[in-house]
């Protein structure tokens, strides 16, 4: 649009409802000179608001909320379907690590066994320290030989452990 064509003034008549009217008259009072001058700011105003399709830029929104809706739903459900393999595979990852820890901690128990048969009673500290693994470690594969009644409290120690001969 030209300079030209903005600034010609074209007449027409519009019909408005008495409520529509009463709200041109108090914008007018608050803003404008005239009504004209109301309704070109108004139609103005408007028309940045619609887009090419005719739909107000909040329709569009909604549009697109409701597709990015959609759209998150479907990776929800793709994340959920993931997630149930990815759960499986670490049913076995736990199984096979569970089985490792198993040979690992009779490999603990073992050094243990082999510690205290060579130096008589020792604490866990010192059991620890002579084998060269984690207190932790340790305890949990000593509490495991003496329940099954190979290794147990020394009878002239107590914070000592031996070989249940």
């Amino acid at each position: 649009m030209t300079g030209s064509e903005q600034s010609e003034i074209l007449r027409r008549k519009f019909s408005l409802t008495g409520h529509h009217d009463d709200l041109l008259d108090e914008i007018v009072e608050q803003r404008y000179a005239s009504r004209s001058e109301a309704l070109r700011a108004a139609i103005q105003h408007h028309a940045r608001y619609i887009s090419d399709g005719g739909e107000t830029d909040i329709e569009s929104l909604g549009a697109q909320i409701e597709e990015i809706g959609d759209k998150i739903e479907l990776l929800q459900e793709k994340l959920d379907d993931r997630n149930s393999v990815v759960h499986i595979g670490g049913e076995v990852a736990n199984s096979v690590e569970a089985e490792s820890q198993t040979r690992t901690d009779s490999e603990v128990e073992d050094l243990i066994a082999a510690e205290l048969s060579e130096e008589g009673a020792l604490s866990i500290n010192e059991i620890s320290d002579q084998i060269d693994k984690n207190v932790t470690r340790v305890i949990l594969a000593k509490d495991s030989l003496v329940e099954k009644e190979i290794v147990r409290t020394s009878e002239a120690d107590a914070s000592k452990y031996e070989l249940n001969t």
